[in-house]
């Protein structure tokens, strides 16, 4: 059990950039939605930050919370092996496939726009911003192959 607990909290050997640091934020940022809407559903919906449900709905919303929380991990201990294409996975999903699937589900009228829009924005922000820290640390020294 302890070599499974140095081993899951061990980084990889590559260098530690900027890009890599802002893909653990990114998991972080991600963990803490998850649990919020997890824990805080009833608060988040009064405050009006996620829309009104109804019946069943709170489960939907905190099995969406679940899986935000889960995507946040993967990010914060991909980006902890130091592996490139990892963090660049992350870019290519949040800005073409993510689009992609929440412009199907607008179209399709299949949930309400007010719940679709600002995680799209906040996921085209986070991807834009780690697409951003790659251009400009590729651009000082390409690692060889």
């Amino acid at each position: 059990m302890k070599k499974l607990i140095i081993l899951l909290l061990s980084r990889g050997s590559d260098k530690r950039t900027n890009l890599i640091k802002y893909i653990e934020f990114n998991g972080i940022i991600y963990m803490v939605i998850g649990l919020s809407f997890f824990f805080l559903t009833n608060i988040l919906s009064s405050m009006g930050i996620i829309p009104k449900f109804y019946g069943n709905e709170e489960g939907f919303i905190q099995l969406l919370g679940f899986s935000v929380l889960i995507i946040g991990h993967y990010y914060f201990f991909g980006a902890r092996t130091h592996k490139m294409s990892f963090c660049l996975s992350t870019v290519f999903g949040r800005l073409l496939l993510v689009p992609i699937f929440f412009s199907i589900l607008i179209i399709n009228n299949a949930l309400d726009i007010g719940f679709l829009i600002p995680p799209l924005i906040l996921d085209i922000l986070l991807a834009l911003g780690a697409f951003y820290l790659w251009i400009k640390e590729s651009s000082i020294t390409i690692p060889p192959e």
